[in-house]
Parts: C-alpha cells; structure tokens; sequence
C-alpha cells in the first residue's frame, strides 16, 4: 500500500509540476493550485475520516474539483481545460453509479473512478504543454521541455 501511495504522489507531482513549468498565466496557475489542493485534501480526508463519512468528504472535493473546472473551461476555452473538465466529468458520472449500484458492485465503480485521475492528470500536464508551445513567441526555436 505503501508503494503504490507513494508512485500516486510521485506521478501527480511530476504532472503537475510538467504543468506548472508550462502555465502561462497566473489563472492557469491558480488552476494547478486548485487541482493540487483537491488532491491533497482528498487524500488527508481518506486518512483522518473514516467510512461514509470520508467518502462524502471525497465526493464533495471532486464535485467542487468539476465544477471550478467546467466553469474555468467555458472561460478558457482551452484544448485541455475542456478535456480534463470532461474526464473530471466522467468521474463524476462514475461517481453517481457508485452510489446508485449495489453494494457488491461498489467496489467495480470505485477502482474505475480513482482510474479516471490519471488520463485527467496527462491531459493537464502535457494539454498545457502542447498549448504554450503552440502559442509561444518564438515558436520555431528550439523549445525546451524543461
């Protein structure tokens, strides 16, 4: 469990920071902030709350997650805002199936929901990538990817 705890926390970082050194702008940086604050606090509720009680806390954080990042996407208008609003989105659809199915099936929609934050974290990091180097200045130098 351990492992796995810290190969997430590697791979969200190392995205994020991708995304960072990508950003253009202080609200695509304030965007990364918030999906990192989301990660954090999802992760600090699973290990201070327990049961039902964690799981809502969750689902509160990714639902807030998914809103902030739909309406960021409608005002952007940006390749990668809309796909990782619309891969939060599918977490979301996920989530409700979570709650609609039986409680032999949860556990089918939980491992198919924490699936979801991978394509939405390479969508954010390497989207945001691929859009500042399209809009860069010196487009045909040579950019560099660090």
């Amino acid at each position: 469990m351990i492992e796995y705890v810290f190969v997430y926390w590697l791979f969200v970082t190392l995205t994020l920071w991708v995304a960072w050194r990508a950003a253009r702008d202080w609200a695509s940086r304030l965007f990364l902030a918030a999906v990192f604050a989301a990660a954090l606090a999802s992760f600090g509720s699973q290990l201070a709350l327990s049961g039902a009680v964690a799981r809502f806390a969750v689902d509160a954080i990714d639902l807030s997650l998914f809103v902030f990042a739909t309406l960021f996407a409608l005002k952007r208008i940006e390749g990668w805002a809309l796909w990782f609003a619309g891969l939060q989105g599918a977490a979301m659809l996920t989530m409700a199936a979570e709650a609609l199915a039986g409680a032999d099936q949860q556990w089918i929609f939980a491992m198919i929901r924490a699936f979801w934050a991978i394509p939405s974290l390479l969508v954010l990091a390497f989207g945001m990538r691929a859009f500042s180097l399209r809009h860069s200045p010196d487009r045909g130098a040579d950019a560099r990817f660090v």
